[in-house]
């Protein structure tokens, strides 16, 4: 019964809801809603900026085919629901005949905030993109914005400085597309947050930040078919804490790929193509920090990767191109970015008559 009393109570609106895993804490307003804050579970310190933060957001096309905007805090009625380890929020009326439910699960023995969104549209609208889960993270986190970091999955991955956030504001990837990961983050040395899209079945996002004043909109763009009247249920999202480097969050995130079917060995049919492990193959390196951000492998373990490669794609040799070193006093490209034959590549092997002069071609035009 006193369960029963408090639960009652939470609905009601007179206090806040809280969830937790064993590293974040969140709370949410049971009356909009709308987020409260996100803490860092052993510290205390704020992830959010300050203020109440919209979950999510809806655009759809308007009648005179331009964009209408809502977002959760426009809701008609918000009911907050607490059973056990998950929270469900159900937001009435977003836009006309368009309404939402988001659920949030989290747990003492786990790192993680679960949460997803399911968009009921009993209208005629087309909504052209989902915006969930939307992060509106504090800038800087800590003291100062000098050691805050942005990692999104463009190509092998992109890390941006704080003053490449303020040069271009927004940073986004798209997938299946440019972007070749479902995880972002954005962290300093003590403090952050990586978000994970747990989507097996791949479909249209766009993932990133943008920068406004005093936040760093953390935000997955879900695409919808240009239909009307239709639902959507989103896959999960885990949040959890990343601090200190990317790799933590690319940690988590390989954990969970892993194990998905895309990542399991292949054979027969599926199998890689038999060049792979019987030709020589090049990994092409560029030396840049992409988005004005850190180095992902220093110069000094070049040879290391090359080993790793090696051994992952089972080839009998493996060289290196790299091109586009230091110009001007800025270095301007780095990552490895493909492998292949090298004498397939007809297009930078112009005019070479055997494999050993098209390799040696290929070498020294880096």
């Amino acid at each position: 019964m006193l369960q029963l009393l408090l639960m009652m109570t939470m609905v009601a609106g007179a206090e806040p809801v809280e969830i937790a895993s064993s590293e974040l804490k969140l709370v949410i307003d049971s009356e909009t809603g709308s987020f409260l804050s996100l803490e860092d579970g052993a510290t205390g310190e704020p992830l959010l900026r300050p203020g109440s933060c919209p979950v999510f957001q809806i655009q759809s096309a308007g009648d005179d085919g331009g964009q209408v905007w809502n977002d959760s805090s426009g809701a008609e009625a918000v009911a907050a629901d607490v059973d056990g380890d998950t929270v469900r929020i159900e937001y009435s009326n977003v836009a006309d005949g368009i309404s939402a439910v988001v659920t949030v699960m989290a747990s003492p023995e786990s790192r993680e905030l679960r949460m997803k969104i399911d968009v009921t549209n009993d209208s005629d609208a087309i909504i052209d993109y989902v915006v969930f889960p939307k992060i509106e993270m504090a800038r800087p986190l800590g003291e100062s914005v000098e050691d805050d970091r942005l990692f999104i999955p463009g190509g092998d991955g992109c890390l941006v400085r704080a003053e490449g956030m303020e040069r271009q504001t927004w940073h986004r990837r798209e997938y299946p597309g440019s972007a070749s990961m479902q995880f972002w983050a954005h962290f300093d040395e003590t403090l952050g947050l990586s978000i994970i899209c747990e989507d097996t079945d791949a479909g249209p996002k766009m993932m990133g930040a943008s920068l406004a004043e005093g936040l760093v909109d953390m935000a997955a763009w879900l695409r919808r078919p240009y239909l009307p009247g239709e639902d959507y249920n989103s896959p999960w999202f885990s949040l959890r804490k990343c601090a200190g480097s990317w790799m933590n969050a690319a940690q988590d995130y390989r954990e969970w790929a892993r194990e998905q079917w895309w990542a399991q060995p292949k054979t027969g049919d599926l199998a890689p193509a038999q060049w792979i492990s019987e030709s020589p193959t090049v990994l092409s390196l560029d030396w840049r920090p992409m988005g004005n951000g850190d180095y992902f492998i220093p110069l000094e373990r070049a040879n290391e990767h090359v080993r790793i490669w090696k051994e992952a794609i089972g080839a009998d040799s493996v060289m290196v191109e790299t091109r586009n070193f230091e110009a001007g006093g800025a270095t301007r490209r780095h990552g490895i970015s493909r492998s292949s034959p090298p004498w397939r590549r007809s297009r930078t092997c112009s005019g070479s008559s055997t494999r050993t002069e098209c390799i040696t071609r290929r070498w020294w035009r880096g």
